[in-house]
């Protein structure tokens, strides 16, 4: 692990001490969520082009990632919901049908 993924798994770590992340209902662990996140951040943090950008867009920048992952695990979370509701009714429909024959 590079520094800044260490630097920024410190940081997960004490932000989950305040107010744990909601990662549930993903097809990979928690941890592996986490180390994903951890080293999309840290890749970001240690770009040249990161490092060149002034202080308010690095922030931007940092905080428009996060807002990203955020959504697609939103997004992720939504659509195994779905596809999960969807099984549950054809499989009641399968049922019924096999019920009647």
């Amino acid at each position: 692990m590079i520094p800044s993924q260490n630097l920024i798994e410190a940081a997960l770590t004490s932000f989950e001490d305040q107010a744990p992340l909601f990662f549930g209902d993903l097809p990979v662990s928690d941890d592996a969520a986490r180390n994903c996140f951890v080293t999309a951040m840290a890749t970001l943090r240690d770009s040249p082009e990161f490092r060149r950008a002034s202080p308010q867009h690095r922030e931007l920048s940092l905080l428009g990632q996060l807002a990203h992952a955020l959504l697609d695990a939103a997004l992720l979370r939504e659509q195994l919901q779905r596809d999960e509701q969807h099984a549950v009714t054809a499989t009641r429909f399968a049922i019924a049908k096999a019920a009647a024959a």
